[in-house]
């Protein structure tokens, strides 16, 4: 085709579009290199800098108005003066001497110039010879590179004989020339010292504030985009860590990274000693925000001397967090509390990142890293050198120990034999494991007790009655008891627990009493009459009250053990009852070897009238006992459920169906006979195998079922995990293990329907609004005490609860009135409105509750059903805090720490899954039982945690990630240290300091 003039499109087109192109892209351009010129981590460096530069000039100005060193700087001047006029009388002959240190510098130099030259010519000729001793070259010519070297090096050594006299010289010179300005030397030296720290102080200002316009331009343009890369006054500051790996939520593991302290600018700048230069607070206190404070604690965090030096330990191992981030929201910090996360997303934009897997811990939750590298615990709560520095988790980690939460949920703190973590696991039960495990060179066992009392010999402590009284609702009996509530819980409203629960419990007390091993009881000489009076006197002088309180001895506050007050209540009648109490007394391992209880040797002393045994006597004052001791009669009496024989055989069946075709459950419930041979049982159906001769025994089979239902109800809840009891020694926890609950998937948390729950439940409350009753309300109402809680007014939209007046064993409808004085709840004499705010907390939501109220000059029995919506105390509590309404810091905290788990619950987050799981655990079965299998309902049980108990649990459990550390980090020390700590360790597990 021939060429032509044309083309495909307009060329003065193509150019207008080429030239807009043009100057769009520089545009981009420009406004990219902005954007990344422009990111908010130089804003928080400016302002550091500046508060950087305003201390040091306050820091100045302080110094120089400090008459001491006005002082000091004067006496140093006049001193100079004077040296100076010294010297001026001597001028010719200090000139004299400086000509003469001059010239014989001069001198030695030259001399010091001709010997390197000398020196590498002496080595030249040791290298020659030594290159024909390696050729082994002839021994003429060997001879010569010899003769060659010997005399370089006696020229050599001339030389340096020669500088050696001539810098003798000059040292002797000098020291002539230092005598005579020795004074304005020293005074020269003062006044340098006086100044240093000026000077320093103001290159520093100099630095961030030149006071000089060529210094201050040169400073500017530094700052400008792309010269900036060339060692800027702003930078990214970035610290390293190769040893403190992290895991890329399971895709891989990198080297840790932090560039924290590129907006934390001033994070470890220290003042005199180790205080915080830049100490956390309110500015009109003269202290610092975040990002521009100090951490605390600078002797143990961060500088070099410390144990945790920042080059070594970085920032997020501690606190989480995205370290490579350098804007607020990349480095995924985590509000505190919904006002604190209200403030961010207006300030900063903030917004929960949760493509990042570690986020940044809030401050409550800040002690929780700590365990990653502190596997043993008890150092962050009792350290003699630090102090206590973290006890938030240590009282979570000492609350876990306590309530035994390890009994049904493990935390190994080993894989293997590689330390992961803190590690709390039951011992073995038996020899034969503990035996089997020591010779497994792979496994390490387990050193926990079981926390509850041994259950092995139950028969002879009780009887069945009072083991179902305290099973259905063990706070009944003793309202201080750690022991948690399974039964009368949410999830066990409905008419199917209505039926099987008495069955559970009814079965669970036949299977502990029938299985009950027999006890080799002490008894008291026959003739030997206790003294109850002289033994509330033994009870206190004997160091009983170092771990257990009664309620005759008052001012007594010990928990290490239960309160004994109720104890005559609940024992067997009779010298059974009596001798079960004494022997514990005497010897308590006689009961349980591995019983905490230690053995007092209260042994019998004296003879004759003299005659005292001071274990017979505690007894008899612990049982209240006036006479012999086959007279005791316990001081309560506890019938046994009549348990429906119908709903007993329907559990029965139930259990059953999952191992049974319903053929054979048929055929078995009619014959008794189990369809499976017993040696080929593995469960806890051994209890229905028993050969059976003639004809079924209606009785026998009734109390064999009822037997298998206890057993499978222990199985069930894993009462093993706590109590010694026959037959589970070998039983396994039941719980999900906590080692690495910390880091546990999201998607595998059941929430269920909670948000519709605590929408309308799991609140306990009165509807009302009340108040520590005042001495001119209680005159008003006819109150003789002071003492109680006043309903003083109704909450805003919220209806006040219904109740029913208790009279003479009856109820009828009632009320809760303004002006109704609460006396007690639920037993326990209520003095105050915190003390009724605590009570309530910790009941159950929609479980009756027994009031004693003060109404109209007299007393009436209440009961309520204390209930409210979660959801609309957090709203209140928000908005209260909010607008300043709680007079007490501790009322605030700890309605937004309600805010803080409430909005983590709505987000599907761990802190808030395990908050409410703590406070109500079988809320999660909302509206789920329905359609749920009975035996799949939620089983943990309440336990009496208040919210500050749950805030430190859930700071422990945050931090049990299972992630093994470098051996450089891991703290588990041997030695002095290590024995400190298994000490300390040691005197908590056995309450030592309650009686030294």
């Amino acid at each position: 085709m021939p060429a032509t003039e044309e083309y495909l499109r307009d060329l003065k087109v193509m150019h207008k579009v080429f030239c807009a192109s043009a100057l769009a892209l520089l545009a981009v351009t420009v406004w990219m290199m902005w954007a990344d010129y422009a990111d908010e981590w130089r804003g928080f460096q400016r302002k550091a800098m500046t508060h950087i530069a305003d201390r040091n000039k306050a820091r100045v100005q302080q110094i120089l108005q400090d008459p001491k060193r006005r002082a000091e700087l004067a006496t140093a001047e006049e001193q100079k003066r004077l040296a100076e006029q010294t010297l001026a009388g001597r001028k010719s002959e200090v000139e004299a001497q400086e000509k003469e240190v001059a010239a014989l510098t001069q001198t030695a130099a030259a001399t010091m110039r001709e010997l390197r030259v000398k020196r590498a010519i002496r080595d030249v000729e040791r290298a020659e010879y030594g290159l024909k001793v390696r050729d082994n070259a002839p021994d003429d010519e060997q001879e010569k590179a010899k003769a060659e070297y010997d005399a370089a090096e006696a020229v050599a050594n001339e030389y340096e004989n020669l500088y050696k006299d001539q810098d003798f010289q000059v040292q002797q010179a000098k020291a002539k020339l230092d005598s005579l300005t020795a004074a304005k030397d020293a005074a020269e030296k003062e006044l340098a010292g006086l100044e240093s720290d000026v000077k320093r102080l103001q290159a520093v200002i100099h630095k961030i504030e030149p006071d000089t316009t060529l210094a201050a331009v040169k400073r500017r343009i530094m700052l400008w985009p792309i010269i900036n890369g060339f060692n800027s006054p702003e930078r990214i500051q970035q610290d390293w860590m190769p040893k403190l790996q992290i895991d890329l939520g399971g895709m891989s593991t990198v080297d840790r990274f932090d560039r924290c302290r590129t907006c934390h600018y001033m994070i470890d700048s220290v003042d005199v000693g180790t205080k915080p230069a830049f100490p956390l607070g309110s500015p009109t206190d003269g202290k610092y925000p975040h990002p521009y404070a100090s951490h605390p604690q600078l002797d143990l965090f961060l500088t070099s001397t410390s144990p945790h030096p920042l080059p070594k330990f970085g920032c997020t191992v501690c606190h989480e967090g995205q370290g490579s981030g350098t804007s607020f929201q990349n480095a995924s910090h985590t509000p505190d509390n919904p006002n604190v996360q209200r403030e961010w997303e207006h300030d900063y934009g903030w917004f929960d990142n949760h493509f990042w897997e570690h986020p940044m811990l809030p401050k409550r939750f800040e002690e929780s890293g700590c365990i990653k590298c502190h596997i043993n615990v008890v150092e962050l709560g009792v350290n003699s050198k630090w102090g206590a520095t973290a006890p938030k988790v240590f009282r979570g980690y000492q609350l876990v120990k306590t309530y035994g939460c390890f009994g049904c949920h493990e935390i190994s703190g080993y894989d293997g034999t590689k330390v992961v973590g803190p590690d709390l696991r039951l011992e073995p039960s038996t020899p034969e494991e503990a035996e089997k495990l020591a010779n497994d060179p792979l496994q390490v066992a387990g050193k926990m007790r079981k926390v509850g009392p041994s259950l092995r010999h139950l028969a002879s402590k009780t009887d069945k009655g009072w083991v179902e009284f305290w099973t259905e609702e063990p706070k009944r009996f003793r309202p201080s008891t750690r022991m948690p509530q399974f039964f009368k819980l949410t999830n066990q409203h409905d008419d199917l627990a209505g039926r099987f629960n008495p069955a559970e419990i009814a079965g669970i007390a036949t299977y502990l009493a029938t299985k009950s091993q027999p006890l080799e009881l002490l008894t008291p000489p026959a003739d030997y009459q206790p003294n109850a009076e002289r033994g509330k006197e033994l009870f206190a002088q004997k160091g009983c009250l170092a771990c257990h309180t009664h309620d005759e001895q008052k001012g007594i506050d010990a928990d290490f053990g239960p309160n004994l007050s109720e104890i005559h209540k609940k024992l067997k009648p009779g010298q059974d009852g009596f001798n079960w109490l004494y022997t514990w007394i005497r010897e308590p391992e006689r009961h349980h070897p591995r019983t905490k209880m230690p053995h007092l040797f209260l042994d019998a002393e004296g003879t004759g009238e003299k005659f005292v045994d001071p274990a017979a006597d505690i007894a008899a004052f612990l049982l209240k006992l006036d006479g012999p001791p086959s007279s005791f009669k316990p001081a309560a009496e506890y019938a046994e459920l009549q348990v429906n024989v119908t709903h007993v055989d329907e559990l029965v069946r139930y259990f059953l169906a999952k191992n049974l075709t319903q053929a054979q459950v048929d055929q078995f419930m009619q014959t008794g006979v189990y369809p499976i041979a017993k040696d080929q049982i593995k469960g806890d159906e051994i209890e229905l195998a028993v050969a059976t001769d003639g004809p079924l025994d209606t009785a026998e089979f009734n109390q064999r079922k009822l037997l298998y239902v206890g057993r499978k109800t222990i199985t069930k809840y894993g009462c093993y995990g706590c109590h010694d009891i026959p037959n589970f020694e070998a039983a396994r926890p039941i719980g999900t293990a906590l080692q690495d609950w910390g880091k546990k998937d999201r998607s595998r948390l059941a929430f269920e329907h909670i948000h519709e729950y605590l929408h309308h439940h799991g609140q306990p409350g009165l509807g009302l609004e009340f108040e520590t009753i005042q001495p001119e309300d209680a005159k008003r109402l006819g109150l003789e005490s002071p003492l109680g809680v006043r309903l003083s007014g109704f909450e805003a939209g919220v209806a006040p609860i219904g109740a029913r007046v208790v009279h003479e064993g009856h109820t009828h409808a009632d009320a809760l009135q303004i002006d109704d004085v609460i006396l007690s709840f639920d037993g326990r004499a209520v003095a105050d409105a915190r003390q009724l705010h605590e009570l309530l907390r910790s009941s159950v939501p929609g479980n009756e509750v027994d009031l004693t109220i003060w109404r109209g000059g007299k007393e009436l029995q209440l009961r309520v059903r204390p209930d409210g919506s979660t959801a609309d105390r957090v709203i209140n509590g928000i908005a209260d805090a909010r607008r300043g309404a709680f007079k007490d810091p501790a009322d605030n905290d700890r309605e937004l720490a309600a805010g803080f788990y409430y909005q983590s619950l709505l987000h599907h987050g761990r802190p808030g899954f395990l908050w409410q799981k703590l406070r109500q655990p079988r809320s999660y079965d909302y509206k789920t039982i329905e359609t749920k299998p009975y035996d799949d309902r939620l089983r943990m049980p309440k336990f009496p945690f208040s919210e500050e108990d749950i805030d430190a649990i859930a700071t422990f459990v945050l931090g049990l990630i299972a992630e093994p550390q470098h051996p450089d980090y891991l703290y588990n020390p041997g030695g002095r240290e290590g024995a400190k700590i298994r000490g300390e360790y040691l005197l908590e597990q056995y309450n030592c300091t309650g009686c030294h």
